[in-house]
C-alpha cells in the first residue's frame, strides 16, 4: 500500500519534528508505484491501458488474422491486470476508468465486426458503441459507478470482494 503525503507528515509530527533521529523512516513504495509522486497518466495501470490500446490497433491493423487474434488476446489479457493494479496501489481515476471501458466496447466492435457475417450485427453492436461513449463523456463515468447501482452488478462485486 503507498504512503501518502499526509501519512509522512502525521509520522514526522508525532515524533515533535526535531531533527531526523526524532523521525520515524517511513518506507514509501518505488517512485512509479507511488500516486503522489507520479501524474495520473503515468500511473503503471494506465500504462497498461496504452499498452492494450497499442495491441488493439495492431490487431486491426495486423497484416494476418493469426497475428491479429494473437495481437487482441495480448491485449484482452492486459484488461485483466490494469483494475487489480489500479486498487492495489490506490491509483484509480476517472481517466483510468474511461481509458479502460472505453477499450473494452472498442475491442467488443471489432470482434463482432471480424466474426459477423451479417451488417445488422456490426451496425447493432456500433449503436451501442455510440450511445455508451456517449454517456460516459457526459456523465464521466461508466455505468456501474453512478448513483443508481445496477443490482445485479452489485451483487457480484460483494461476492468477489468477500
Amino acid at each position: 500500500m503507498a504512503v501518502t503525503r499526509a501519512q509522512t507528515a502525521q509520522v514526522q509530527s508525532e515524533s515533535g519534528g526535531k531533527g531526523q533521529d526524532s523521525i520515524t523512516k517511513v518506507k514509501r513504495p518505488p517512485r512509479m508505484l507511488d500516486p503522489d509522486r507520479m501524474p495520473f497518466w503515468l500511473y503503471v495501470p494506465n500504462l497498461v491501458g496504452y499498452l492494450r490500446w497499442v495491441c488493439l490497433f495492431a490487431a486491426m491493423y495486423a497484416p494476418d488474422t493469426h497475428t491479429g487474434l494473437w495481437c487482441l488476446t495480448a491485449s484482452l489479457v492486459l484488461d485483466f491486470f490494469d483494475g487489480p493494479l489500479a486498487r492495489r496501489y490506490n491509483m484509480c481515476t476517472q481517466f483510468g476508468d474511461l481509458l479502460d471501458h472505453i477499450c473494452d466496447h472498442v475491442t467488443i466492435v471489432w470482434a463482432v465486426y471480424m466474426t459477423s457475417s451479417r451488417e445488422i450485427n456490426v451496425a447493432v453492436n456500433v449503436v451501442h458503441f455510440v450511445v455508451t461513449i456517449t454517456y460516459m463523456a457526459y456523465y464521466g463515468h461508466y455505468f456501474k459507478h453512478s448513483s443508481r447501482r445496477n443490482k445485479i452488478a452489485a451483487a457480484i462485486e460483494q461476492q468477489l470482494l468477500e
